[in-house]
């Protein structure tokens, strides 16, 4: 059983159908079928997504749907592995945070170009994108409220911002004294 050749950044497994899914730094994605402790398949074209690392792995088991993010969204699913026909190209620098509402059943990504995209996770298809989103700053962190209607971002910048993520509006700013650490 052959394993990867390069250090391994990311692991879903999936109970669902006894999978583990693994992707490497080299951009090598296998499947592993637990039952039979082997390897089912692997993908080794995502250098695809561009020349930024993978940052980021998700995995929806209800749509068996896989989302990686580096500077581009690339999405792999169950009844294809080409990645050329779910291949989406969303931001011009990579991608710093992507997170799932599941009220809205939408991907919201962030990039370190300080611009954030909402997905239509059905179709595919950007919904809206905002940029400027911390001035010249790179967005570092990004998380939904508790009710998961807000979007809060934080930059590089020390600034937090809160956003309804559905029309790009900015809600309110946190900022701190230049004295505070």
């Amino acid at each position: 059983m052959k394993g990867h050749n390069a250090a391994i950044t990311h692991i879903i497994v999936c109970n669902k159908n006894a999978h583990i899914y693994s992707l490497s730094k080299d951009k090598v994605f296998k499947v592993w079928d637990l039952r039979h402790q082997s390897c089912v398949q692997t993908i080794s074209r995502l250098q695809s997504l561009g020349p930024a690392p993978i940052t980021g792995v998700f995995f929806c088991e209800y749509t068996h749907t896989l989302l990686m993010l580096a500077s581009q969204i690339g999405v792999l699913e169950a009844t294809s592995c080409d990645l050329n026909d779910g291949h989406i190209t969303s931001h011009e620098k990579p991608i710093r945070a992507a997170l799932y509402n599941e009220n809205f059943n939408q991907v919201v990504s962030g990039c370190s170009d300080s611009v954030v995209c909402v997905w239509d996770l059905e179709t595919g298809e950007k919904v809206i994108h905002f940029s400027r989103v911390h001035g010249d700053c790179e967005i570092t962190a990004m998380v939904f409220d508790p009710t998961g209607r807000r979007l809060i971002t934080g930059g590089r910048d020390g600034t937090i911002k809160i956003w309804n993520f559905n029309n790009g509006a900015c809600l309110g700013e946190l900022t701190s004294p230049d004295t505070c650490e």
